[in-house]
């Protein structure tokens, strides 16, 4: 318990020099920027998160029961594996422009969208043309239209309609099912890479399903499964949202309120209130890949993609990516900027206005120092600790022997 939260200090103070060392310094006799890097440094921050912390020494309960939850917490990982696989560079940007890499002990309070996603839509409604608007509508294919420029939308009953401009936001999965009739090999190789998984989701009030003590209940739970014979990378995991913390729902009146993604025991049949199956997005590093070959195809034959998939897979990514659509593909104008289309530019070498990683304050030197102070005095008595039961041991065993 003790080791990994001090792993936790340690990572948090110490985790981002690995960036340091590779970002642009600026010469104060120089207006140019110019790449000054450290090799270890800049080494340590191609490597990925699993064989990162384990050059840096860091512990598996560290590993096991702080990142790998961080992790699927905040990123759409599906299992260990996957997520000690991802580049540590992104993780550390990530956590850095998310404020959860910082020297203080506490986190930068985080906000949600009162009434959730259901306002997305309703404000989306409410600005449209209620005849432009059409629910429950299957489209079957897209495909390119003999009129030259546009693009034939099939929908319900062979009914076609045709448009200058298609923006798909559903799944990668199902964009490819959509394009496939005429579908470049551009095209394929893409989206076939944005994986998927059956993924489970049920609506309860089980208690089980959350840690054993209530007092360290968070908006995101992560319960594990692992044993010896089962090694952490393929563990079994799964994810409970305290609904009543996230919507603010009273627990006297409501009770407890409960979602679980692929629990790994099903909750009481009693407390269960609802269940649904749907496909989920699988973020790994094939789809960082797929998502380089994304950028060819954007705004390609007039089709446009956006969606949780062409990010990490959270609504941020499906909100941020249809703005840039609207901006950068039919010329829209918003009251405020967009982050730029790819998210994942801190793990690129040429991105280095976006990743930049704020210089250490007066007062964060001084905390790195204390806690390096800290660090060389737990290690020190760790080492006076294992002395002195070497040295207690070899005496248990002489006056054993003796007493013989």
């Amino acid at each position: 318990m003790w080791r990994m939260l001090i792993d936790v200090v340690r990572f948090n103070h110490f985790a981002l020099d690995s960036l340091r060392g590779e970002q642009p310094v600026k010469r104060q006799r120089s207006r140019k920027w110019k790449n000054i890097q450290q090799p270890y440094q800049h080494e340590q921050s191609q490597k990925s998160i699993g064989a990162y912390l384990a050059t840096e020494g860091y512990s598996n309960s560290f590993r096991d029961n702080y990142i790998i939850p961080l992790i699927a917490v905040l990123w759409n990982v599906h299992n260990a594996r996957d997520a000690l696989e991802l580049p540590i560079a992104l993780l550390l940007r990530f956590m850095a422009n998310c404020d959860i890499l910082r020297s203080s002990l506490w986190w930068s309070e985080w906000m949600i969208v009162a009434g959730g996603k259901a306002d997305f839509a309703a404000a989306t409604t409410n600005i449209s043309a209620t005849e432009r608007v059409h629910f429950n509508t299957t489209i079957k294919s897209v495909k390119t239209s003999d009129r030259l420029g546009w693009l034939a939308v099939q929908g319900e009953q062979g009914r076609t309609e045709y448009f200058n401009h298609v923006i798909i936001a559903t799944s990668a999965h199902n964009a490819l099912n959509l394009i496939s009739a005429d579908a470049t090999d551009e095209e394929v190789r893409a989206l076939s890479g944005f994986q998927t998984a059956s993924s489970i989701a049920i609506l309860h009030s089980d208690t089980a399903l959350m840690p054993k003590r209530k007092r360290v209940w968070a908006a995101f739970n992560l319960i594990t499964k692992s044993s010896q014979r089962n090694p952490p990378d393929t563990s079994q995991f799964c994810t409970s949202f305290h609904i009543n913390r996230l919507q603010g729902l009273s627990e006297e009146i409501f009770g407890p309120v409960l979602i679980t993604h692929n629990p790994i025991s099903p909750p009481h049949p009693l407390r269960v209130q609802g269940i649904w199956e749907y496909s989920r997005f699988t973020f790994n590093n094939r789809a960082l890949r797929s998502h380089k070959l994304l950028q060819r195809i954007q705004n390609t034959r007039g089709i446009s993609y956006c969606g949780p998939w062409t990010g990490y897979g959270r609504y941020e990514d499906a909100v941020r990516s249809a703005f840039q659509v609207a901006v950068d593909h039919l010329g829209a104008e918003l009251p405020f900027g967009v982050l730029g289309d790819d998210p994942f530019l801190p793990s690129y070498p040429d991105a280095m206005e976006w990743s930049q990683v704020e210089a250490l304050a007066k007062r964060e030197r001084l905390a790195r120092f204390l806690v390096r102070f800290l660090l060389v005095i737990y290690w020190f008595l760790g080492i006076v600790r294992r002395v002195v039961l070497y040295f207690h041991r070899a005496w248990e065993r002489g006056d054993k022997t003796r007493r013989e």
